[in-house]
């Protein structure tokens, strides 16, 4: 029996996979990048070819086989064209990879500023057997700093005789003064459909049958690049013959449509004990964590489109079968709960690189997932807290006209609680309510109401006590302020807001006291205490004066004054007595005349507009703005 013949070991030792036999060897097979080869073509044909290009785009989709076709169309010796002729020796060389003039780089291995020196010095000479040299630098955005630099100078004044083409997938790591001296071009993912056809043609030239269900599911799985749907392509050929879908899954680890669509109707149910059970059994048929989450979250994906874009939509290619169940299930989903889920996804899958256990990761994954319906959003646990604590906005929480008292005053406290006999079951229809009655929860709104409107007067309020002396007087206490809040208290403007707020939030005319217990100066003794009438009401005051100040110690001598307090002035001699002026006689904030934005700035901010010759004053006593 005569043995095989040589060329038949010659072809199986030289066998190549199938992304490098079906490589595209003119711009017309390059598949789904119309876009730039309409570009590349009108460059050709109108001879205006840049002497720099920069192709960006994610891997696998045609960048380094369209830099190597231009090349050909540059070099053709039957002239420059939009497709190179494939037949001449300058053709030939360059598609087999031998032509000295058209060089590749792998600049992730060759990085270092010595290797772009050697391209430059490479670059200075002229080419030997074509009209052009080529320089194709692959993954350039792997280059030194160092190196970049080096390489800017042959990019912005390069020989007549050089083309550079650069590719990277990485586009913002190139720096703006390299993009600045290319024209770049960005190659976007290909389309499954493009990818399936392409698949399909390259099955029928192998003469082999595949199903086409598996076809789709590699060009699902491709994310956009040919060349992995190519070699997902050829790991399944020997085993084509008789392989359906379901075996091809379980061949790859993967999921697959119908079991991540049943696992994700699980979830959106709130099924924790259908998730758990199917990471067990994902773990058992070898699925791949982090890839069975990716599915989870395409599914997801498609279901948010469908909320967002409406069942119409043309941003999924998902038809039939399929489309029907994504409906069914975008139907029972909320996009809030949607967009939680995508986000717990995202997370997991950057996460479970770095774990060892991933099975325990897997698990708590898909039971969160199955828990986010059962979870609260922040927005209804503060409108939980705002409940039990009988609070809420003052734009949206009602007066209560029948509240207890939250504030008693002297008379409530001295009537007598009615009887039971005495006691109506029902109050009048035009009984108004009780000002006592409402104190608290009115003076609870009022304080909500500044907060809102007015920060510093709400602020202050929320320090003061408030007590009511019949049905129209109140009474507002401060026991010790400082002097910044003491004369926002006696700005004209703060007694109108005041006057008013009361009005509006009691509904009736209401004749307010302010009385202040002392002042805590910046610098010196508190003052005593003192009232303010606001008007409206009756008008009438009371006094409340506020305990006496106690003296502030003084240090010893030859001891430090304790921290905040004041230490005893010193003695200056050379200073006359006229330049140390007295705080007090410094003017107030009503004594500068404002218009209304002033006053909201100081209110707002904590403001004191002063004048020119108070800021001359401060520059010979510095001590004294420090209020």
């Amino acid at each position: 029996m005569s043995e095989p013949p040589a060329e038949s070991d010659q072809s199986r030792s030289s066998y190549q996979v199938l992304a490098r036999r079906f490589r595209p060897a003119r711009f017309g097979d390059v598949v789904g990048q119309e876009g730039v080869i309409r570009t590349l073509q009108s460059c050709l044909n109108e001879g205006r070819v840049p002497h720099a290009f920069l192709f960006c785009g994610s891997r696998g989709v045609g960048k380094t086989t369209s830099a190597r076709i231009l090349a050909r169309a540059v070099n053709c010796e039957k002239g420059v064209s939009a497709e190179p002729c494939g037949e001449c020796a300058a053709c030939r060389e360059i598609l087999a990879g031998t032509a000295s003039d058209v060089v590749e780089l792998d600049a992730a291995s060759h990085n270092g500023v010595d290797e772009v020196r050697a391209l430059r010095e490479q670059a200075g000479y002229a080419p030997l057997r074509l009209r052009k040299k080529v320089f194709v630098l692959d993954e350039v955005h792997m280059f030194s700093r160092s190196a970049f630099n080096a390489l800017l100078k042959i990019l912005e004044e390069p020989p007549e005789h050089v083309i550079f083409v650069l590719a990277t997938t990485e586009l913002h790591k190139v720096p703006d003064t390299v993009r600045s001296r290319c024209q770049v071009l960005t190659f976007r993912r290909i389309q499954e459909k493009d990818i399936r056809a392409r698949l399909a043609q390259i099955a029928e030239q192998e003469g082999v049958a595949v199903d086409p269900e598996i076809l789709g599911e590699i060009a699902a799985s491709s994310l956009g690049g040919l060349r992995d749907a190519e070699t997902a392509l050829e790991r399944m050929l020997p085993l084509a013959a008789g392989l359906d879908l379901e075996g091809y899954r379980r061949l790859e680890g993967r999921l697959g449509f119908a079991r991540t669509s049943h696992l994700v109707k699980a979830c959106l149910a709130g099924d924790t004990r259908a998730a758990l059970n199917f990471a067990f059994e994902a773990a058992q048929t070898g699925v791949d964590e982090r890839e069975c989450l990716g599915e989870v979250l395409a599914v997801l994906r498609q279901l948010f489109v469908l909320r967002v874009d409406g069942p119409e939509t043309v941003l999924l290619e998902a038809s039939g079968e399929s489309r029907e169940r994504l409906l069914a299930l975008a139907k029972s989903a909320s996009l809030a709960e949607l967009d939680a889920r995508m986000q717990i996804l995202i997370l997991a899958r950057d996460r479970i690189r770095q774990i060892d256990d991933r099975r325990v990761f897997f698990e708590l994954t898909l039971v969160r997932l199955a828990q986010i319906s059962e979870l609260m959003s922040l927005g209804e646990i503060a409108a939980g807290a705002a409940a039990e604590t009988g609070g809420g906005s003052a734009s949206s929480a009602p007066l209560a006209a029948a509240a207890p008292a939250a504030v008693p005053t002297p008379a409530s406290r001295q009537a007598p609680a009615p009887s039971s006999a005495q006691t109506p079951s029902r109050p009048a229809a035009n009984t108004a309510p009780s000002p006592v009655a409402s104190a608290g929860d009115a003076w609870q709104r009022i304080v909500e109401t500044a907060l809102a409107e007015k920060k510093m007067i709400g602020a202050l309020l929320g320090r003061a006590q408030l007590r009511w002396d019949g049905d129209a007087r109140a009474l507002l206490s401060f026991e010790r302020i400082k002097a910044f809040d003491q004369r926002l208290l006696d700005s004209e403007h703060t007694k109108s807001y005041l006057q008013q707020l009361f009005t509006r939030v009691c509904a009736r005319p209401v004749a307010l006291v302010i009385s202040t217990g002392g002042e805590e100066p910046a610098g010196g003794a508190a003052p005593a205490g003192g009232t303010a009438s606001l008007p409206g009401g009756s008008g009438a005051s009371q006094t409340s004066p506020g305990p006496s100040p106690l003296p502030k110690p003084q240090a010893a001598s030859g001891q430090k004054p304790e921290f905040g307090r004041q230490a005893p002035s010193r003695k200056q001699p050379n200073r006359p007595a006229q330049h140390q002026p007295d705080a007090r006689a410094r003017p107030t904030p009503e004594d500068i005349e404002l218009p209304p934005l002033g006053h909201e700035i100081q209110d707002l901010f904590g403001a004191r507009f002063l004048e020119k010759r108070e800021l001359e004053k401060n520059d010979d006593n510095p001590s004294a703005t420090n209020e």
